[in-house]
């Protein structure tokens, strides 16, 4: 990712290529200008939340001018030095926190309309994951976690199928 002293008339001249790019500003470290193949111009903010990477996208640039950017992501990067999470509090009223929410809205608006084997998949949830994750906040589990949700359902129902041979 090119780094840059970002001016109203860079933002200008830069070029959509075809790959998506990302100009970090040289003045507020965090603070990037990302460009689509398609020409759009918005800014995000790079942080890291609990050791993982994190992106907030701030808005489109024809919307948001330079100054307002850098002065946002400032507020947003030293709420992420506090320990907040920006994202999370952006995509809070939009997304499920609990996977007891999660499930209720994938078997609503995907399973139920999409799939003939939603039953299925409704039986999986509530028998298998609901009773151990049901009030689990989704963005603390982690790729350890899985495998000791999955692994005892998958050897119960290889033990299942070898008794009945």
């Amino acid at each position: 990712m090119p780094t840059l002293m970002l001016t109203g008339r860079k933002i200008a001249a830069i070029k959509p290529t075809l790959r998506r790019v990302e100009y970090l500003d040289r003045k507020v470290p965090g603070l990037a200008l990302r460009v689509t193949p398609q020409g759009a111009k918005s800014w995000t903010i790079r942080y890291r939340h609990r050791g993982r990477l994190r992106r907030l996208t701030l808005g489109d640039v024809d919307v948001i001018p330079l100054a307002d950017a850098r002065e946002r992501a400032r507020d947003e990067l030293h709420a992420a030095s506090k320990g907040a999470d920006p994202a999370t509090v952006k995509q809070s009223g939009k997304k499920a926190e609990t996977v007891g929410e999660l499930a209720a809205v994938y078997i609503e608006k995907w399973a139920k309309p999409r799939k003939r084997s939603w039953r299925a998949d409704d039986n999986l949830l509530r028998r298998k994951v609901l009773p151990k994750w049901r009030h689990r906040a989704i963005v603390d589990i982690t790729r350890q976690d899985v495998p000791q949700l999955v692994e005892p359902a998958a050897l119960a129902g290889w033990v299942g199928e070898a008794r009945q041979e």
